[in-house]
């Protein structure tokens, strides 16, 4: 009776539980992994934007060079108290002015004066109006002379877009290499469950023949009770593989899709590819300073200090500028008696001079924008040294990996034929079950091992790539379709 109530009692809970959504199969390669990334990766949406900003900060710089326009107008009336004595006067002003300056320093400007004069004065009226218009260039010829001088600013803000691009770069160059390694790692725990899998497989086959040689009293029962052991601490690898197959599955697809999914089983389209990579390490190096971007930088950082030392350097000078101005005044007179309005021409010449005493902070400025150049060009060879260093220790890893790989392989064949030897002498009672576990091991950690192996050989192709600064072009990515 008690049994049919917990029997009805476990089916109400059955009953009552919700029925789970069966979680979707995919199946993906190593392209999918890197263009789910770069679409998904939040950090790049967030470096994606970078640039832009900087693009209008250089339109925001160029801006200075563009024309300027000011438009101004007056109107004055003045009203005596005493009209009989006083004056009254209406004047109406308008003013217009564009001036440009150039690169080289060199101010331009064109002004326009209109004014209309109506004058009472004791009953008689009189007036006029005149037009002054006038070009005056003024060119700096010491102080703020010359393009770099006065293109610094676009300059230097050209240089910090450069930056902001490389670091996108870079960003990209991280996601494609993340993304790739960590579908190898994923792949590698599905490949290291498979090698637990057909280890217990055989140590399960070696217990069923324990069994039936004690069951025919061949084989003492202590035999059995230690083949049983090894199964069930082998039943615990497969746990243990199963787990990592869990843990590097989520982490893939947590990073390839921003955000946690709910897929299930995801099968690796790809598998290892053995095929040597030749590499010219003299040609790579030259390859890699013109695509690392950590050195492209540095080297920003050194064209952007020499910009500065320039720039310091000139406004050591005292400030001399020369300007000329050429005018027409047309003059009308409403009365021919008035004398007020004329039409003549002008020119004039101006030659100023600012002088500081001392210069003391212009010397300071330029003293330190050199120890500034000094320092970027130090931090551009350390960069240097350890671009090389980098790319040298890349492709020896991937040499080492790819000759441990052909070893490890060989060594996996032998202990399967090792295994096939043990067993059959197993089964002519020349050795012993603990033997053939011990094989059996020897042949697991063997398969690991080659698994290992093969993907570390997978990741230092990626790391090599990666410290040569070329990973986007072995895969095919152009940075302009990533950064729409």
């Amino acid at each position: 009776m008690k049994k049919n109530i917990s029997l009805l009692f476990f089916a109400l809970v059955i009953a009552s539980s919700p029925i789970t959504q069966a979680e979707e199969t995919i199946s993906i390669g190593l392209k999918e992994v890197v263009d789910i990334a770069l679409k998904n990766n939040l950090n790049l949406k967030i470096e994606r934007i970078s640039p832009e900003i900087q693009q209008n900060s250089l339109i925001v710089e160029k801006s200075v060079f563009d024309p300027n326009l000011v438009v101004e107008g007056s109107t004055l009336k003045q009203e005596p108290d005493n009209a009989a004595t006083g004056s009254q006067l209406n004047q109406t002003t308008f003013q217009a002015s564009v001036s440009k300056r150039f690169s080289p320093g060199t101010n331009v400007a064109v002004n326009l004066t209109v004014t209309d004069d109506d004058n009472e004065t004791a009953g008689t009226m009189f007036g006029g109006n005149e037009t002054t218009t006038s070009l005056v260039i003024t060119q700096p010829l010491l102080k703020n002379r010359g393009r770099m001088v006065n293109q610094r600013n676009i300059t230097l803000t050209g240089y910090n877009l450069k930056i902001v691009e490389l670091s996108f770069k870079q960003r990209v160059i991280d996601t494609v290499a993340e993304a790739k390694s960590l579908y190898w790692k994923y792949y590698s725990s599905l490949e290291l469950l498979e090698v637990q899998k057909q280890s217990l497989t055989l140590a399960q086959r070696l217990n069923a023949e324990m069994e039936e040689k004690v069951r025919l009293g061949s084989t003492p029962r202590l035999d059995l009770l230690q083949s049983k052991a090894e199964v069930a601490s082998r039943e615990g690898e497969v746990i243990s593989a199963e787990r990592d197959v869990y843990n590097n599955r989520d982490n893939l697809l947590n990073y390839i899709y921003g955000g946690l999914t709910t897929f299930g089983t995801v099968i690796c389209k790809d598998s290892p590819s053995f095929e040597a990579v030749t590499v010219d390490e003299e040609e790579m190096q030259k390859t890699t300073l013109n695509h690392r971007t950590d050195y492209l930088t540095a080297d920003y950082a050194v064209q952007s200090s020499q910009v500065d030392l320039v720039y310091f350097k000139n406004q050591k000078l005292p400030a001399l500028d020369i300007s000329g101005t050429l005018g027409i005044n047309d003059g009308k007179t409403d009365n021919a008696g008035s004398t007020g309005y004329q039409d003549y021409s002008y020119g004039m010449v101006k030659l100023s001079i600012d002088l500081p005493i001392g210069f003391r902070k212009d010397k300071t400025n330029y003293a330190s924008a050199r120890l500034s150049n000094k320092q970027r060009k130090f931090a551009l060879e350390n960069t240097k040294n350890q671009v090389i260093l980098d790319l040298r220790k890349s492709i020896r890893d991937m040499r080492a990996a790819y000759k441990s790989y052909q070893a490890i392989a060989l060594a996996r064949n032998l202990a399967e034929k090792s295994l096939e030897v043990e067993e059959g002498k197993f089964r002519h009672g020349l050795s012993t079950s603990y033997n053939v576990h011990l094989n059996q091991r020897d042949l697991s950690n063997a398969r690991a091992n080659e698994v290992n192996a093969a993907v570390n050989y997978q990741l230092t192709i990626i790391a090599l790539y990666k410290a040569a600064g070329i990973t986007l072009e072995k895969n095919n990515i152009e940075i302009n379709e990533v950064s729409k």
